[in-house]
């Protein structure tokens, strides 16, 4: 890892600009009544996607080595490659990780978690003998430090939550091997990591492919993922007479638990707040239901899913977008 400074001026950002990435940090009132000062700090690097720390301690993004002046910043001897880079917004030191990334950043707290391409690298990452993969790998700002998760993930980056990071692993790219035991090696099945421990564990479900992005969400120690019954060996996962739906299952990091909440959605996938499992049903994929009493089976209708009893609500609400605002679920 290459560290080294950034220029502080204190112009005002240009939106847009596609000269650098420009952070804006608020310093402390002189009074209360006083509008807080910005300094401006100019990295100086052209900057392809970024992501901050909830707490502004870290900024994490990746450096497009063509438009930074044709400069190989990750040592594989072309200036072709996304290549990751931190910056610590109190000291001012900007970190090169050396590491060619192929998708956006996920952050928690002071972490990263990113796709490696071992093609961009010119390193075999996965072990597998082949440099056509790509590899999750988080960096820890506080430690300095960089962990390759050494097996081969999927088109979606991989998310993190703690010392947990949750991928998508492909078949084909890692060994031709058959992950969920469905006998073949068509699919993306999901895996987690334990940073503290150091182990990785297949979950065995094969991951629903979605146009829209990754059907996997994270947060905290609870996370969920839509299964895709023609994908999880023709598998009738909502018992409503067909394999052609994605269904949630609801997973517990903490101690490995995992539950088929038997509930199918469309496009749009479940999401986690803390330990709510907000899921948008799908009527006409749920044995065509009618499940907010409308009299059809044509809507998305609010459930929500908690590890107590009763664990599967019906609010009987047809609802889009969901979102958390502090404590307060939102929706229309």
């Amino acid at each position: 890892m290459i560290r080294d400074s950034f220029r502080r001026s204190t112009t005002a950002p240009r939106r847009g600009s596609a000269a650098g990435l420009l952070v804006a940090l608020l310093a402390a009132p002189l009074r209360a009544a006083d509008p807080p000062p910005i300094t401006i700090l100019d990295l100086g690097l052209h900057v392809e996607q970024f992501e901050l720390t909830d707490d502004g301690a870290f900024v994490f993004f990746t450096v497009d080595e063509a438009q930074q002046g044709a400069l190989d910043r990750n040592g594989d001897g072309d200036a072709l490659d996304q290549v990751v880079h931190s910056v610590d917004t109190s000291t001012g030191i900007v970190t090169n990780l050396g590491l060619a990334a192929t998708s956006s950043l996920a952050v928690d707290g002071h972490r990263a978690a990113f796709h490696v391409t071992e093609a961009g690298q010119g390193f075999d990452a996965n072990g597998d003998g082949d440099l056509f993969d790509v590899v999750p790998h988080v960096f820890d700002a506080d430690l300095g430090s960089v962990s390759n998760l050494a097996i081969a993930g999927s088109f979606y980056r991989p998310m993190i939550a703690g010392d947990r990071v949750l991928f998508e692993v492909l078949e084909a790219a890692e060994g031709l091997s058959d992950l969920n035991g469905d006998g073949d090696v068509a699919d993306s099945v999901l895996h987690f990591h334990d940073l503290s421990t150091g182990v990785t564990t297949n979950l065995g479900l094969a991951a629903r492919p979605s146009f829209g992005g990754p059907t996997t969400r994270i947060d905290g120690t609870r996370a969920t993922v839509v299964v895709g019954e023609t994908e999880q060996g023709f598998t009738d996962l909502n018992g409503d007479g067909d394999v052609l739906d994605g269904v949630v299952f609801a997973l517990d990091l903490a101690n490995g638990g995992l539950a088929n909440l038997g509930l199918a959605v469309g496009a749009q996938p479940a999401s986690v707040f803390g330990d709510t499992v907000v899921i948008l049903v799908e009527e006409a994929s749920q044995a065509n239901t009618d499940l907010n009493g409308d009299g059809d089976p044509y809507d998305l209708v609010l459930h929500l899913h908690r590890p107590t009893t009763p664990p599967i609500v019906n609010l009987g609400l047809a609802a889009a977008d969901p979102i958390r605002v502090a404590d307060t679920l939102v929706f229309s």
